[in-house]
């Protein structure tokens, strides 16, 4: 077992769940992001309540999404994988990744496996991500623009 640090409870110590908490951690103590405004293991049809139902979103999990406290629009999903980033799985996980993001439309998005990252952002590729206070300013602007 592994204790959440963001859901602050115990969970099962899967591969999957490691690769989520390292970057819970990363995020929280090395990137800025504040705690209250992120979330872990949600349901797509929690998240999409005003939509009409579907049993295929309600069994889709949403691995980490961080939101704005601006908008409170989703900013970053990130769909953790227990598999290499450089397999053909990842195509999957790819497709996964943007089926999620057809429902939550982030700015950010990005996959994980261990400390391997891939982000896209406005058609750009990254291997990192940005600090919060990067892509909250950035929300905030287009907010107020």
């Amino acid at each position: 077992m592994l204790h959440c640090t963001l859901r602050l409870c115990p969970v099962v110590a899967t591969p999957e769940e490691r690769v989520r908490q390292y970057w819970i951690c990363h995020l929280l103590e090395e990137k800025g992001y504040p705690r209250g405004w992120m979330t872990a293991e949600v349901s797509l049809s929690t998240l999409l309540k005003n939509c009409t139902p579907n049993p295929l979103r309600s069994r889709r999990r949403v691995d980490l999404l961080v939101f704005s406290p601006q908008t409170q629009r989703p900013l970053l999903v990130i769909e953790c994988k227990a598999h290499s980033l450089k397999t053909t799985s990842a195509h999957k996980a790819v497709r996964q990744l943007l089926g999620y993001n057809f429902f939550l439309q982030c700015p950010y998005i990005a996959l994980a496996h261990g400390r391997e990252l891939l982000l896209w952002h406005e058609g750009e590729i990254s291997e990192q991500i940005p600090p919060y206070r990067e892509i909250y300013h950035g929300e905030k602007n287009r907010a107020t623009s």
